[in-house]
């Protein structure tokens, strides 16, 4: 039979006896010196915290892994920003053509372009003409100076820019938007097209390129055309880029100054 024995005097008791029948003093079990060792040493207090411990660890690691994101994505927003807005050698593209045959062939081109007529030729002063002629339309312009000579000077544009036809060599052009944000930060939206000589001088894509980055093709003709109706909601300039379907320099000797456009049909 299972007992007691009281750690004061030593005698007997029967097992769930709580005092001591012989001295009277309050039984000492063992399941009760050993609940109170426990107590003492924390172990209860340990295992009731255990989840608050693991939910704290955890939300440490989450926190190291966000910051540790966090620093990537500056640290690379930031690389990415200084690749499209850093200059790094861009062409200046400062001035529009201005001589009058350059103007006589923009004319003669905008005319056959809004005749509907493919192909349409083309040299690249006369091509930067007729872009910069659609991009900001003589009534556009001629608000913007009103307001200009006004009292106050006009706030500068969020997105200001120009079209920009370069030639490079006997059959490469670029084709670039630029300008600058709130009159400061520079930007530019090339695509840069070559001539195959073994395909007739059909344009061959080379690159396309968001300041210093370089981006694929898919992404090009939506981020111009939404960048074109920044510059112009009038929506010119982006409906005819909608509309070209392919282009080919003329590459015979003393000829590779012009190139040629096709046109899809207005509307479709």
């Amino acid at each position: 039979m299972r007992q007691t024995i009281c750690q004061e005097c030593g005698a007997p008791n029967k097992a769930e006896a709580v005092v001591c029948s012989s001295c009277g003093v309050q039984l000492d079990h063992a399941e009760n010196r050993l609940f109170n060792r426990l107590k003492e040493q924390g172990v209860f207090s340990r295992i009731a915290s255990a989840p608050f411990r693991l939910v704290r660890w955890i939300l440490k690691k989450i926190k190291l892994v966000l910051s540790v994101v966090a620093v990537v994505l500056v640290l690379g927003g930031g690389f990415i920003l200084f690749l499209i807005f850093a200059p790094m050698g861009w062409p200046d593209y400062s001035d529009i053509p201005q001589s009058d045959a350059t103007h006589k062939e923009a004319a003669k081109a905008l005319a056959a372009m809004k005749r509907d007529e493919n192909p349409v030729a083309f040299t690249p002063d006369s091509a930067c003409v007729v872009a910069n002629q659609l991009l900001f339309p003589p009534t556009k312009t001629a608000g913007g100076n009103a307001k200009a000579n006004g009292k106050e000077a006009p706030e500068p544009e969020k997105v200001n820019g120009r079209a920009a036809v370069e030639k490079y060599g006997d059959n490469r052009f670029e084709f670039a938007l630029t300008g600058r944000i709130y009159g400061k930060v520079r930007w530019r939206l090339s695509a840069i097209f070559q001539g195959n000589r073994e395909k007739e001088g059909n344009f061959e894509i080379e690159r396309f390129r968001l300041g210093n980055l370089a981006i694929p093709q898919s992404l090009m003709r939506p981020l111009a055309i939404r960048i074109l109706r920044t510059l112009n909601p009038e929506e010119e300039l982006s409906a005819w880029l909608a509309r070209v379907r392919g282009g080919r320099m003329q590459l015979r000797q003393g000829q590779n100054e012009h190139f040629t456009l096709t046109f899809a049909e207005d509307g479709k």
